[in-house]
């Protein structure tokens, strides 16, 4: 950029700033304080504030008291400043703006934050729509009218930039403001080899004991990385073990700006706008209940209704996001017994310093942590996309749908009182030392029976139970910690009060407790050695 002349000395000496020179207008100066005003008030302005300093500026004097030197000078200042509108009604933008394109969302959503600007790739730049009119001294009418006109969408399947879309026989421009990840465009990707890196390798294999889960991980990844993982995928484990690590490895999987911190107001609350634009929800030490369940299964549609504060409701929104649950405790969590779109795995009890050391833990932290830092590795990124890519996908699990030993470690841990208590008086009852209970050896024990010396042995503090389906209903669905269904039933004919059979399958059949799961952490887990045997058979 040129050196100012004496009127930009001037200007900046009493802190005014023209932002635009319309020679062709009757007010052609537009000044960052004083608005759109004519010559003469410039020059008035220039007298009155540089007073006496005026004299240190011999060709502002002579301008300030002729308009027609005036406009020579704002016009050379104009140019080097590059706020001269050209004849086209066009103002070249500073240099620092120089090959970013203006759009205006026109969207029916778009409110203030209407203007935003693309590098020459399509991407979207930081730099800020309201910048850019400040800048360019552009008001909306004017910005507005200088602008590409696009409708932006979030389309991370889709190529990047613009794109026009007919919809009911009217074509419109759509521009795509996916951002991709950064290992997207590594260049030599081609070239990596066809393995994954030593030391992400040894924190799935550390964070994820059974192998089988290993194999599902790498599966849901996948899902996650190049279409979407229809389920919530449940780590539930002790801090210290990795799973913030493997949080990092995961965000710049999918790219820094399409992973979100997710928070419990997304799923319970009205605003849920922070779905709307990622590939990623990680929802950190989440407590989720029975009723939040019933919501959060609603996200796992293909569409959602987005709303915005302020921002009318949409009626349907495409949504990306694969969302993970991470948290320490198992009644942070609510499984049930046929529950099909969460999957919590088997995460190891130990603590990550077992496996790797201090090193290993600080290079991986480094190389995924922060996009902008020099150690920030895009080479080891794209060579774990490369290879889940080729591998990841698995036959076992269309759906992604899986249940294993940590799916019924928290359906135990999950249930309610009187389905504790229900399942407790069926596998401790024995009809030898109980005259009372009405029991046949094909059929099992009659419920009634069971339920009413209950009730009299605790009289009025007894606990009530519901309606005799909803009981025979969880006794149908109940499985132990193996997975293995633990009851059958058989209904009674011919009662009009409603009654069952109900049987166990298994002598010695337990349930699992969460104060048993907080005990096994940070010992030998023989349950992990007994787990891995089996799904290795």
């Amino acid at each position: 950029m040129a050196e100012d002349n004496q009127l930009g000395m001037a200007l900046k000496s009493i802190n005014l700033r023209v932002m635009k020179y319309d020679p062709e207008k009757a007010r052609p100066v537009k000044t960052n304080r004083s608005g759109t005003i004519s010559l003469e008030k410039l020059s008035k302005i220039l007298k009155d504030e540089l007073a006496i300093k005026l004299k240190k500026f011999p060709e502002v004097m002579d301008a300030v008291f002729d308009t027609s030197i005036l406009h020579d000078q704002l016009l050379e200042h104009a140019k080097n400043h590059k706020v001269l509108v050209d004849k086209d009604g066009g103002t070249e933008p500073p240099e620092e703006l120089e090959g970013l394109t203006l759009n205006c969302d026109m969207s029916a959503k778009a409110r203030d934050d209407r203007f935003f600007l693309t590098h020459e790739d399509e991407t979207v730049s930081r730099i800020s729509g309201e910048f850019f009119l400040s800048a360019c001294g552009l008001s909306i009418v004017e910005a507005t009218a200088q602008a590409r006109k696009v409708i932006p969408e979030y389309l991370p399947r889709s190529k990047p930039g613009i794109d026009k879309l007919k919809s009911k026989g009217k074509e419109s421009v759509v521009f795509n403001k996916y951002i991709p990840p950064l290992w997207k465009s590594f260049e030599k990707y081609d070239d990596l080899p066809d393995k994954l890196p030593s030391i992400f390798e040894k924190l799935v294999n550390h964070l994820f004991p059974v192998r089988e889960e290993r194999e599902y991980f790498f599966a849901w990844l996948h899902a996650s990385m190049f279409s979407r993982a229809f389920v919530y995928l449940v780590l539930c484990g002790a801090p210290g073990t990795g799973k913030n690590r493997l949080k990092l490895i995961l965000r710049a999987l999918h790219g820094h700006a399409n992973a979100i911190d997710g928070k419990r107001s997304t799923l319970v609350e009205r605003f849920n706008s922070q779905l709307s634009d990622s590939t990623l929800a990680w929802f950190d030490e989440l407590h989720y209940d029975m009723d939040m369940e019933n919501i959060m299964k609603e996200l796992q549609n293909d569409t959602i209704s987005i709303e915005r504060k302020g921002v009318d409701a949409t009626r349907a929104t495409r949504i990306y996001a694969s969302l993970v649950i991470s948290n320490n405790k198992p009644r942070d969590n609510y499984i049930a017994f046929d529950a099909r779109k969460f999957v919590p795995l088997q995460v190891t009890s130990k603590r990550l310093e077992q496996s790797m050391t201090k090193d290993e833990i600080d290079q991986l932290t480094d190389k995924v942590e922060n996009e902008d830092s020099e150690t920030f590795d895009v080479k080891f990124l794209a060579q774990i996309a490369k290879w889940i890519k080729k591998h990841g996908h698995s036959n076992k699990w269309p759906q992604l749908e899986y249940k294993g030993p940590m799916f019924y470690t928290l359906a135990h841990t999950s249930m309610s009182r009187w389905q504790k208590k229900a399942a407790t008086i069926v596998l401790e009852a024995n009809p030898q030392t109980s005259s009372r209970i009405t029991y046949d050896e094909d059929k099992g024990y009659l419920w009634s029976s069971m339920q009413e010396i209950n009730q009299k042995k605790h009289g009025d503090k007894s606990l009530q139970f519901p309606d005799f389906t909803t009981i025979k209903y969880f006794f149908d669905i109940f499985k132990d910690g193996q997975g293995r269904k633990a009851f059958k039933t058989k209904n009674v004919k011919d009662n009009i009060m409603g009654d069952f059979w109900v049987k166990p399958l298994f002598e010695n059949t337990s349930i699992i407790t969460e104060s048993r799961v907080l005990n096994q952490r940070g010992k030998p887990d023989e349950s992990q050695k007994e787990n891995q045997e089996i799904y290795d058979l």
